[in-house]
């Protein structure tokens, strides 16, 4: 009985971590921008990787979805985020030790009738350590990152839509 109790449980448990795991609405990395190579890391040595995003609406939507932007509204977001990445020849656990951190320069503007205004500001810092591996036929990678609010309070916020 104890044991089909721990199942149960067991089975709880995995069946809600699908939920745990999806990316929250504020979360700071666009999804996808890795592509099909995210969990890849390179062999021991110094890298530097370039996000360049850019997005643009005409569009604000209200909480449910409606259509809630005022008529000639334009928002334009630009981000460039260089990545410095250090794999060393250190291994530990049979992975390659490896750091890396960014730094997001950010562009925005927002035209709604009245109102035109556009900034350039630094986001939030973010820096992580890494394991990689790589077997014959596979690549792994394990990593812990902290994401530090050192961001430009200059940059538009929500507040900035609010018209």
């Amino acid at each position: 009985m104890k044991t089909q109790f721990v199942r149960y449980i067991l089975a709880a448990g995995l069946a809600a971590l699908p939920g745990l795991l999806q990316a929250q609405p504020s979360a700071h990395y666009v999804p996808g921008v890795e592509g099909i190579k995210a969990a890849s890391l390179p062999p021991p040595g110094w890298y530097v990787r370039d996000y360049n995003v850019g997005y643009y609406s005409t569009r604000a939507n209200d909480a449910v979805g409606n259509n809630a932007s005022p008529p000639n509204f334009e928002a334009y977001t630009y981000a460039n985020v260089p990545r410095v990445i250090w794999i060393t020849d250190t291994k530990f656990l049979g992975g390659y030790v490896g750091v890396d951190a960014l730094l997001p320069l950010l562009y925005q503007s927002l035209t709604v009738p009245g109102y035109d205004h556009g900034t350039f500001g630094i986001g939030d810092f973010f820096a992580e350590s890494t394991l990689s591996w790589h077997p014959k036929q596979f690549d792994f990678a394990a990593a812990v990152g902290v994401w530090t609010p050192t961001g430009d309070s200059g940059t538009l916020t929500r507040a900035d839509l609010v018209y």
